[in-house]
């Protein structure tokens, strides 16, 4: 609530309470037609946070978080009403919706504004108050308009903490279609605020706060752009542009493109156009399904933020065919294999998911690749081809996309077509290295095929299998029957299956690298994907920058961030409601706690920012100054081991 004032507590609460609401609304209504409007037009959705069977936080006294938030949004819905705004309430009563139920009502209703009320809470009893306004970080227009006005209308009083304006990444906030801000405006756990947030008078100074600064905010119109296109916008060149309209002059852009390319995108005026502007990019983009968001700006106001999902379809160009044998064996019956790649106009891999036929002796084989632009095309061979070439053609689109010619001999020696495939889901392996009789190094294409040729005196044949991150390295014997061909086909089994291909993000500075290293060592071993996630020391608050780049990977199972502790015990702190977070830190301290050398480990619930703001779970290791001898790789192992029996 608005931390600026007390008030004391009425006798008659429910009654005093009652009517303040009704000379409230017959004042407002009295005065409806005089008073002028200035959020007309607006519509604004009030999000009472909590309800029912989720109190929130509890008052010393009893006041549940979720009825004072209730109360807060009564109110402003009357205020806001008054200046013109069309206000809708997620829950009227005390119920109980769920995260994703907030958001579906925002992207039903497409409001000028979400406003999600809560109050916070500690388990500090000399807590200091404070208020703490959250806006969309992935969304620096209207909602971090709206919350910097929020931030500066909650003026501290005396013994209060500074008003932070910080960039939220809570599910109703990073998930919403529409400028969204949190308000937590003071602390439910202090005696004093419960007091206040049990009056009406200071219910309707924390609901004016808000009012103000909502009024505040959109004092001047907002840009209002248009962007000339479909949606989804289908593209089929690399360099897209797209032309827009401004109710006003725009001074500059801010554009965001989800997945992040390695892509610049430039902002100009039509010449004579008054404002009508085009953006294109800069650099090249491939095949993909993307989303480009865009902000506005000019010294008076923003825009709402623009999201165009893009489907970019590059045209096929010069693809690529290549059998894995360099010629049909003469006599040889069964599948040959080939390997068609995708290519674009600029030599590049086509990432696209294509239907094609295989057009050969008289056959016509039907196939799709891959969403990585890849196939294996399989050719049912009899035995009887005989040459002395093979003409296989590739058709896609109404176009012929790929052609080769492979010619049909006999071996000069023994001929090898080997594959190697996962255990778990019998996906061939790519990028493995064969190391062919301790001399020879090939490396398996798409589906894991490779092959090789030696001399007709040898029988048998030893390799090293070096598959990809994540599994084994074996040894095996091919064994010849003096067939001029010999199939074989090897499964290796991962390390930890449940750990495959996972994406871990890791949120450190550079002087934690010790405690870092060893633990994607580890993980690397057993096929963990991992991202150093962004983290600019420089920064007050460098947390914020990873956080933010975390939420729009969209693709981490969990994240890792190391923080320096005061104390002189290795700690590991999760979200408050615990869920995965603790569960995957009370694995980690079992670990550490057995062998014959254990290593405490303090397992807490922690305010750390990142433990609330992140879309994936997160833990947080607190690092002391003085850890024990090879306190990183123990860590590093028990974060392992740990991982792999959750998964």
């Amino acid at each position: 609530m608005s931390p600026h004032h007390r008030y004391p507590q009425p006798t008659l609460f429910w009654f005093w309470c009652i009517g303040a609401g009704v000379a409230l609304s017959l004042a407002l209504t009295q005065a409806a037609s005089a008073a002028p409007k200035p959020l007309a037009g607006l519509t604004i959705l009030l999000d009472p946070g909590h309800g029912g069977a989720d109190p929130g936080a509890i008052g010393p006294t009893g006041l549940k978080e979720s009825t004072a938030n209730l109360r807060v949004a009564t109110y402003l819905r009357m205020l806001l009403l008054a200046d013109g705004a069309t206000v809708h309430l997620t829950r009227e009563g005390d119920q109980f919706l769920s995260l994703s139920d907030r958001v579906a009502m925002a992207r039903n209703l497409n409001p000028d504004l979400f406003v999600s009320i809560h109050h916070n809470a500690s388990l500090r009893k000399n807590v200091q108050n404070r208020a703490e306004i959250f806006y969309n970080a992935l969304d620096r227009g209207v909602s971090w308009l709206v919350g910097q006005a929020m931030a500066e209308a909650f003026v501290p009083r005396r013994g209060d903490g500074e008003t932070l304006l910080i960039p939220g990444g809570f599910y109703v906030l990073r998930n919403n279609p529409a400028p969204a801000v949190l308000t937590e405006a003071g602390y439910l756990s202090v005696k004093t605020i419960e007091r206040e947030l049990k009056s009406a008078k200071g219910l309707t100074n924390e609901a004016q706060t808000l009012r103000m600064a909502i009024r505040k905010a959109f004092k001047n119109p907002l840009i209002e752009a248009e962007v000339f296109a479909t949606r989804p916008s289908f593209v089929n060149t690399p360099f897209a542009r797209f032309v827009l309209t401004s109710n006003q002059p725009i001074d500059r852009a801010q554009i965001r493109l989800d997945p992040p390319q390695n892509v610049d995108f430039a902002f100009e005026r039509l010449p004579f156009g008054g404002t009508v502007y085009t953006l294109y990019n800069t650099r090249p983009l491939p095949s993909g399904n993307y989303t480009l968001s865009m902000l506005f700006f000019n010294r008076q106001s923003v825009s709402r933020q623009i999201r165009l999902p893009i489907t970019l379809e590059l045209p096929l160009k010069d693809s690529v065919l290549l059998p894995i044998l360099p010629s049909i064996p003469r006599g040889m019956t069964g599948d040959f294999p080939l390997t068609l790649v995708l290519k674009d106009g600029l030599g590049r891999v086509n990432p696209r998911i294509v239907r094609f036929t295989v057009q050969w002796n008289g056959l016509s084989i039907p196939g799709i690749t891959r969403a990585d632009g890849k196939a294996v095309i399989q050719l049912p061979l009899t035995g009887k081809e005989d040459g002395p070439q093979e003409v296989v053609v590739v058709t896609a689109e109404g176009e012929e996309i790929a052609r080769t010619t492979i010619a049909v001999a006999a071996p000069r020696g023994h001929a090898v077509l080997g594959q190697l495939l996962c255990g778990a889901t019998h996906a061939g392996l790519e990028k493995a290295r064969v190391l062919v009789a301790g001399r020879h190094t090939i490396q398996t294409t798409v589906g894991g095929y490779f092959a090789y040729e030696f001399p007709a005196i040898f029988r048998n044949l030893a390799i090293k299998l070096q598959p990809p991150a994540g599994y084994p390295e074996v040894e095996r014997w091919i064994r010849s029957t003096g067939e001029p061909l010999t199939r074989a086909r090897f499964v290796v089994e991962p390390i930890a299956p449940g750990l495959l291909g996972k994406h871990i993000g890791i949120m450190a500075a550079r002087a934690h690298d010790p405690w870092v290293r060893p633990l994607v060592k580890a993980l690397m071993k057993v096929g963990v994907r991992t991202t150093r996630l962004s983290f600019p020391e420089d920064q007050d608050k460098p947390e914020y920058t990873a956080v933010l780049q975390a939420n729009t990977m969209n693709n981490l199972d969990l994240v890792l961030s190391f923080r320096p502790d005061p104390g002189p015990t290795l700690t590991m702190r999760h979200y408050h409601r615990g869920g995965a977070g603790k569960a995957l830190a009370l694995a980690v301290q079992k670990a550490l706690a057995s062998g014959p050398a254990p290593l405490a480990l303090r397992v807490e619930a922690g305010s750390d920012y990142e433990l609330g703001n992140l879309g994936a779970t997160c833990v947080v290791v607190g690092l002391p100054a003085l850890p024990p001898p090879h306190t990183p790789e123990r860590l590093a192992e028990a974060l392992r081991t740990a991982l792999q029996q959750s998964n």
